[in-house]
């Protein structure tokens, strides 16, 4: 039994099972990522945004269309306009070039307690010298939205999207994924209808599903080939020793 337990082989037993548990970590995870789509928003209910959107993670789809209330600080001199734009989000879905309406969203950011950001579409308004500055506390309360560039039925026709990684180059702040779009906005905004709607799928999330599997292949790949390395070590150590046997 000797030879099953030389320091290379365990080392070797370590790094396997080491390596099958990241994997069948990972192909748990992603069966958790399948089963959140069941889960729907509740938009009757108001939720604290900090609950909805982790720290640098995505949305999960069980936020979209979610009312939610957050504190925080104004970045002051951080205004965000974003061109062709309707005050009714959904009417630029399909659309590609009927902006006979459209005008701008205004977005700000807003400094959370821990050191994190969201950003906040405060409203509609027609042309930039309607944007007013901000600073000082605020108290927000809105509809959560994903980033633009995050899949769904319908893209928004609007150039730029207003992306995550998009708003991230015009903040220093850890920006939190997804953006608030703010309810009773005052003049001179106008307020925004938000785009995507609340989640209300029962079905599974078919690309999780299939990562799941992936990972448990994964990880029967890493046994297979741990296992035939242990054995040709074992074997290569046999040999070793009865050649040495044989010449003494």
């Amino acid at each position: 039994m000797n030879k099953f337990l030389s320091a290379k082989l365990i080392a070797l037993y370590l790094l396997g099972a080491l390596l099958a548990s990241a994997c069948l970590w990972l192909s748990h995870w992603q069966w958790e990522r399948a089963h959140v789509s069941r889960k729907a928003a509740q938009p009757n209910q108001v939720v604290d945004f900090t609950k909805l959107s982790k720290p640098k993670d995505f949305l999960p789809p069980t936020s979209v269309g979610q009312k939610t209330r957050v504190t925080g600080t104004w970045e002051s001199g951080r205004t965000v306009l974003f061109p062709n734009r309707a005050a009714d989000g959904r009417t630029l879905l399909e659309r590609e070039s009927d902006f006979a309406q459209s005008g701008l969203w205004v977005v700000n950011f807003l400094d959370l307690k821990d050191g994190t950001s969201v950003a906040v579409v405060r409203g509609w308004i027609e042309n930039s010298a309607q944007a007013k500055s901000v600073s000082g506390v605020a108290d927000v309360i809105g509809v959560v939205q994903p980033s633009e560039d995050a899949p769904y039925p319908t893209t928004v026709q609007s150039k730029p999207l207003l992306t995550t990684n998009f708003l991230l180059e015009r903040t220093n702040s850890n920006l939190r994924d997804g953006f608030i779009i703010e309810s009773g906005s005052s003049a001179p905004y106008q307020q925004v209808i938000p785009t995507r709607s609340p989640n209300s799928s029962d079905s599974l999330r078919p690309l999780n599903m299939f990562y799941t599997f992936n990972w448990i292949f994964f990880a029967l790949f890493v046994i297979a080939i741990w296992r035939r390395i242990i054995l040709d070590e074992v074997s290569s150590a046999t040999v070793s020793a009865e050649s040495s046997k044989l010449d003494t």
